[in-house]
């Protein structure tokens, strides 16, 4: 098992461009008497309310800042991300993204393959 949990950041520099950069949250065992395995957490981030986001097949948005900070996890389907320095990357069942691009162009988004796009988003400060 990785020793952190691996999640990619878009964000605005000065110049209002936007670029992808890695980052990771470091998992903690847990060890508990009663279970024979241990299990791992990361810590805690503020939030305070989560939503889902269903998006067709195809579907495309072009660019666009976020509407607030918040870290997007893929529960089904996938989605490409371009940031505005030209990178694209691509989020798939599992991977996570913490986007914090709100003021300037923004990112597209779409959703590739065939299958819907199912993420679920959570605000952070």
């Amino acid at each position: 098992m990785s020793e952190t949990l691996p999640y990619a950041k878009l964000y605005t520099d000065d110049s209002g461009i936007t670029h992808f950069a890695d980052e990771a949250l470091p998992w903690q065992q847990v060890i508990r008497n009663s279970q024979p395995r241990p299990v791992w957490t990361t810590a805690f981030q503020d939030a305070q309310r989560l939503g889902y986001l269903r998006a067709a097949a195809r579907y495309f948005s072009p660019w666009h800042p976020a509407p607030c900070k918040q870290f997007v996890m893929v529960l089904a389907g996938s989605m490409a991300v371009e940031a505005g320095d030209g990178e694209t990357r691509v989020f798939t069942p599992g991977t996570v993204l913490c986007v914090t691009d709100i003021v300037g162009r923004g990112h597209q988004t779409r959703v590739v393959g065939a299958d819907d796009l199912l993420l679920v988003w959570v605000p952070i400060p």
